[in-house]
């Protein structure tokens, strides 16, 4: 994969977005893995590059800040996310199946994303979330009809 200013700005905005959706949401974003298709890597490289980005997202996200409602399950979500990331991660290493320049440029938007959401959500009301994390879900489906 050749990485020109696009590709990266391609891989670093959709880390972005998706480091967001996941500190509101406490999941993982479908968002990043059709993203590193288009840019060209095989379905099962862009699976394996896109684990770097969730692990240390992970790392960096409310596991520290343990407060509950939703802001606390995710700190919860994101502790157990590390254990299994971590072993994904490795069995993907070991098999060869992680470009580390567009994993670490995804997850280094991943974590930009994160952080400043991080801050959003500790201050928002818990139905501006929700409503947040509903219109984002929307925008998702209506471009997975579009693409």
């Amino acid at each position: 994969m050749e990485l020109t200013f696009s590709s990266i700005l391609i891989l670093t905005l959709t880390g972005f977005l998706a480091g967001g959706i996941n500190t509101l949401a406490g999941g993982g974003s479908n968002l990043t893995i059709p993203a590193l298709m288009v840019l060209g890597l095989p379905a099962d490289i862009a699976n394996g590059t896109n684990r770097i980005a969730i692990l240390l997202q992970s790392v960096v996200g409310i596991v520290g800040g343990l407060r509950y409602d939703l802001i606390r399950a995710n700190a919860l979500k994101m502790a157990c996310s590390i254990a299994f990331t971590t072993v994904a991660v490795a069995i993907f290493i070991f098999l060869d199946k992680v470009w580390w320049v567009p994993g670490l440029i995804l997850a280094l938007g991943s974590i930009i994303g994160r952080l400043l959401t991080m801050k959003v959500a500790v201050k928002a009301s818990q139905s501006s979330i929700k409503s947040f994390l509903f219109l984002m879900t929307l925008c998702a489906v209506i471009a997975g009809f579009i693409f």
